[in-house]
């Protein structure tokens, strides 16, 4: 099976995917505005990324979902971490 997309369909649909895979492109340490897996996440923090799955909601540890993935924004985790007492940034 063939599937064949008008051109206006395919524009659409590139459209879609850069906006949800541009943020995670800006996966730099130095960028303390780029987002970050669960696994940068818990590094980040110091914890076991079990934990930071078990506590994220729990805590209102702050968190956004991109393109089905749970996404952390380094400067909102250092804010929140640094308030929480859970490291020193």
């Amino acid at each position: 099976m063939k599937a064949t997309f008008e051109e206006d369909d395919l524009n659409i649909i590139t459209e879609k995917v850069i906006t949800v895979i541009k943020p995670l492109l800006k996966l730099k340490e130095s960028d303390d505005e780029c987002f970050l897996s669960k696994e940068d996440a818990a590094r980040l923090l110091g914890v076991k990324m079990r934990w930071l799955e078990n506590n994220q909601e729990k805590l209102d540890i702050p968190r956004y979902r991109i393109g089905g993935h749970i996404r952390f924004k380094k400067s909102e985790l250092i804010k929140w971490a640094s308030k929480h007492k859970v490291f020193n940034p």
